[in-house]
């Protein structure tokens, strides 16, 4: 909760913060099963909306995280639970890798509609 809390404070997106406030609990969540590690995150999801941010961007960012995290499904079915972990946070710094990847594909493919000196009106604060 503490790493969400303080990234937002930092000013990152409501998204990128609520996914680097659930890796952290990937990291430090001592569940045992992979299902009691997903009520984990659901859990601090909950907690997350306590905050006040865009419940929209928060909730889909969360939802997309746990998602990417978990679609090698057929992997994480046939490995213990470290190695499902493991397998996990990966997954989860891939992800936080791809999206930083795409802010600047974004703003690269954008620049060009955007005459110098024009403005561009934004919606929710966007950091691209």
């Amino acid at each position: 909760f503490e790493t969400f809390k303080s990234a937002l404070a930092s000013d990152v997106s409501t998204g990128i913060a609520a996914m680097q406030g659930l890796m952290q609990v990937l990291r430090q969540s001592g569940a045992n099963t992979l299902q009691e590690l997903v009520s984990i995150l659901k859990a601090e999801t909950d907690k997350f909306m306590s905050v006040d941010c865009s419940a929209i961007a928060l909730t889909s960012a969360c939802e997309l995280f746990l998602r990417f995290i978990t679609l090698a499904h057929t992997q994480l079915e046939s490995q213990d639970f470290n190695a499902c972990l493991q397998l996990m946070l990966e997954r989860g710094k891939s992800f936080m890798q791809k999206l930083e990847e795409a802010k600047g594909k974004i703003s690269a493919s954008f620049l060009p509609f955007v005459p110098d000196g024009g403005s561009v009106l934004v919606h929710g604060r966007s950091r691209v």
